[in-house]
């Protein structure tokens, strides 16, 4: 049997932390200055600028049913490739505390912990006492592009 791991990153938020494949990131960017979107949905912080584009920066505390939590100074954007059926511009980026953590998953026996009742989550692994809810992209795609 091959040993195969899974790249991943833990990106802290305030409510939750995120276990995120790196698979799906785009990239990590320090913080631009978002600019409000006054007639977007509540989950959207603002756009930021990021490769001549502008970029909807996603509120996973709002997502969750949390007050909305602007940037800190170590705060990162997580840049999301378009999710699975979007179109190939729909990239997207969440908000994190610090900067993510990188971990490689190989084995999972033991870290699986019951899954949050949060409609953000498909699982949750224990990474020495850190709970890493794994997102459930589907319902995130569903969510941030009912229309896609």
């Amino acid at each position: 049997m091959v040993n195969q791991s899974v790249h991943t990153l833990l990106v802290p938020t305030i409510t939750e932390s995120l276990l995120i494949p790196s698979a799906v990131v785009a990239e990590v960017v320090i913080v631009t200055n978002l600019v409000p979107l006054p007639a977007g949905p509540d989950w959207c912080s603002g756009l930021a600028a990021w490769r001549n584009r502008a970029l909807p920066v996603v509120s996973i505390e709002v997502l969750t049913g949390k007050p909305y939590v602007p940037p800190g100074p170590r705060s990162k954007f997580v840049v999301f490739f378009p999710l699975p059926g979007c179109h190939e511009s729909q990239f997207f980026a969440i908000q994190s505390l610090t900067e993510p953590q990188p971990n490689n998953i190989s084995d999972t026996r033991g870290m699986v912990v019951e899954t949050p009742n949060l409609p953000l989550a498909a699982s949750a692994l224990n990474l020495d006492g850190v709970i890493g809810i794994i997102p459930d992209l589907v319902w995130l795609k569903e969510t941030l592009y009912p229309a896609s």
